[in-house]
């Protein structure tokens, strides 16, 4: 009855019954009772389940990773690099810039005292007029004042800014069986390794494989069992790189942090810079508990800056 009823609310979604079979009932075997009056009941709920399989062209579809790309719009200065050298000392020196509806200058305070200016100059936009500056042309120019009171300008030149967003991470999510290390479907690995081999291309990313878990059981015995699950895709990650892509294994190993269990105190959530919390693996329902026992290969930016606008140089 219960297949029989998820088979019907797949139709009523436009599934084509053709697609789908009813292979029959299933009777768990008998299991002890856990002593933990809310872990008994977590555990019989989830015994009380349907079980969906499909051939292997099927698999990659209908059992996909979850995936969350953190890319947000941030707020950064605009980036002018500069090459200007006086035989005197810089008294004074500033940028200037702007365009048909806004103008902003800012002193350059490192070039005071010295007689070059050389490499990045950040020039902040006002939050609140950042609106005027995107995508219309400006101009810009450096000023200097050197120790006779003498003025020189660079001569005037053309940039436009537009708005740019900082990949944070990228996570993948597998869900796991209860209480088990490997991974449910061989695909995994080639998932992982498709957004791998994209890392080696940029110096800034690295990778590293965290475990979680629900909340049903022991915290010392979920944590425990999470460090397994970490270490356990870890590990069967470089094996199938050494067997698979032995052109890759050092650069990617070179990449990964050392795998780490986090125990039931992660559950999957998106976090977004704002301070917001999205949570996506409610311990109190029986999907929300899925979700908490995964892997999370999680592709991260160890980019200390954000750089929006570059300008062309000085």
């Amino acid at each position: 009855a219960r297949a029989t009823a998820v088979r019907d609310s797949l139709i009523d979604m436009g599934v084509d019954g053709s697609q789908l079979k009813i292979t029959g009932g299933q009777t768990w075997p008998e299991r002890r009772v856990p002593k933990d009056a809310t872990d008994a009941l977590w555990v019989f709920q989830e015994r009380r389940a349907v079980k969906i399989t499909a051939d292997k062209e099927a698999q990659n579809t209908l059992f996909a990773p979850v995936t969350h790309v953190d890319s947000e719009n941030l707020v950064a200065p605009v980036l002018f690099k500069a090459d200007i050298v006086s035989p005197l000392a810089f008294a004074q020196s500033s940028i200037s810039m702007h365009n048909d509806t806004v103008s902003a200058s800012q002193n350059v305070e490192n070039a005071i005292g010295n007689s070059a200016i050389r490499g990045d100059i950040e020039f902040p936009l006002e939050q609140r007029k950042q609106e005027l500056w995107l995508h219309a042309e400006a101009e810009y120019l450096i000023q200097v004042w050197d120790g006779q009171g003498r003025t020189f300008k660079t001569k005037p030149q053309e940039t436009c800014i537009s708005e740019g967003s900082f990949l944070r991470e990228h996570r993948m999510s597998f869900p796991l069986k209860f209480g088990t290390t490997e991974p449910l479907y061989d695909f995994y690995w080639d998932k992982i390794y498709s957004l791998s081999k994209k890392m080696i291309n940029d110096p800034d990313v690295r990778m590293r494989f965290e475990g979680h878990a629900c909340k049903t059981g022991p915290e010392q015995i979920n944590l425990t069992l999470s460090d397994k699950r970490a270490k356990a895709f870890y590990q069967g990650f470089l094996d199938y790189l050494s067997k698979s892509y032995p052109q890759d294994y050092e650069e990617i190993k070179s990449r990964l942090d050392e795998p780490k269990g986090y125990g039931e105190a992660v559950p999957l959530a998106i976090n977004r810079l704002s301070g917001e919390v999205i949570t996506i693996g409610d311990n109190d329902s029986p999907i929300g508990r899925k979700f908490n026992r995964r892997i999370e290969i999680v592709f991260y930016s160890t980019a200390k800056t954000l750089k929006i606008a570059k300008a062309p140089g000085l």
